[in-house]
């Protein structure tokens, strides 16, 4: 038994020895290797984090936006409708107003030609009721004579 006792407190040295070789040489890398990349894990998981914390943030801001641009576009649209509605409404008082001068003015004329044509009858009427008074009389009327029966006739006719 002799030999067994030495071989086994070597064997127990030379594992003991191997033991601290590899806790100094691996373990001690491993775990500050496992430490680095679990904090590299842990910082990329929190910037992913925020980057959706961010994201989220633009997508509000854009959502936002897009509402309140609907709204401007919603207004400017009633405002340019309110425009030309107006504008509708201006041109409609411009045409009745021309329309109703090209009416005045047609009766101005109208108007006007038949107090033309109302005094070329009398002027008419005048002549043949001379003509007619002078042949049946024979005599010559006078021009007070003649307007005097003009005003009776046209007194009688209206």
């Amino acid at each position: 038994m002799e030999t067994f006792l030495p071989n086994l407190i070597e064997h127990l040295l030379n594992f003991l020895i191997l033991f601290i070789i590899v806790y100094i040489l691996l373990y001690k890398p491993v775990v500050k290797f496992m430490s680095d990349r679990a904090a590299r894990v842990a910082a990329e998981q929190d910037e992913a984090q925020h980057a959706l914390e961010d994201a989220q943030a633009l997508r509000t801001q854009y959502e936002e936006k897009l509402e309140n641009s609907h709204k401007e576009a919603a207004l400017i649209f009633a405002q340019s409708e309110d425009h030309a509605k107006s504008e509708r409404d201006k041109l409609i008082a411009e045409g009745r107003q021309r329309s109703e001068q090209i009416v005045l003015a047609a009766r101005a004329q109208i108007d006007a030609e038949r107090a033309n044509a109302l005094e070329q009858m009398r002027d008419d009427f005048a002549s043949l009721a001379v003509q007619i008074a002078s042949k049946v009389l024979e005599r010559e009327v006078s021009v007070q004579d003649n307007a005097a029966v003009i005003d009776e006739f046209f007194e009688k006719v209206g």
